[in-house]
């Protein structure tokens, strides 16, 4: 699965997996960038379980005296990239393209590589999920693009909880944002 690149869903909900389980999930993310939608529902996974996936999820701080190496590693993945376009479209053999995740920088000059980019939706649902992953839930959410969502459907997470999550992402201009990102 680490080397599949047409895989985009991995759905393993109701299949009683275990906290090791997530790390491997962890593992075939770092290696893996197509996946887009993970289901996890129904598994019995605390936060404390699901922890080590959402910290590979979403911008992280980067060391600013790495930027200009890893930059270039990025320039020389996307010029392999390009080239690979002419060479599937004359049908001859694509070269390997390195897995490198994009660092940007930040409003405040700060840098930051960008987790698994390509995830849009994480599934939790009816997972022993409670108001003490707020925190964790709203953090994920801020550090994700507005179009990487999760369901927290039939979890304990009260829906005071959930309303202070949609408020807290909702904007004058996008008023409707907190429920389009956390579907409870």
């Amino acid at each position: 699965m680490k080397t599949n690149h047409f895989l985009k869903v991995i759905d393993i909900s109701y299949n009683k997996i275990t906290k090791e389980s997530v790390e491997h999930f962890k593992d075939l993310t770092e290696h893996n960038k197509s996946i887009e939608f993970i289901g996890l529902a129904k598994n019995d996974l605390t936060m404390a379980d699901l922890q080590p996936l959402l910290d590979c999820i979403g911008k992280q701080p980067f060391p600013e005296e790495e930027a200009d190496a890893h930059l270039k590693k990025m320039k020389e993945r996307d010029t392999i990239i390009e080239k690979n376009k002419k060479l599937k479209a004359s049908k001859k053999p694509e070269d390997p393209v390195p897995l490198i995740d994009d660092i940007e920088q930040q409003e405040d000059g700060q840098w930051a590589i960008v987790k698994n980019g390509q995830i849009r939706h994480l599934n939790l649902c009816m997972n022993p999920i409670d108001d003490d992953a707020k925190d964790t839930i709203l953090s994920l959410l801020k550090r994700t693009p507005n179009d990487f969502s999760i369901t927290l459907s039939g979890t304990q997470m009260s829906k005071s909880a959930v309303e202070s999550i949609w408020d807290a992402l909702s904007t004058d201009e996008a008023a409707e944002l907190g429920k389009q990102r956390l579907l409870f």
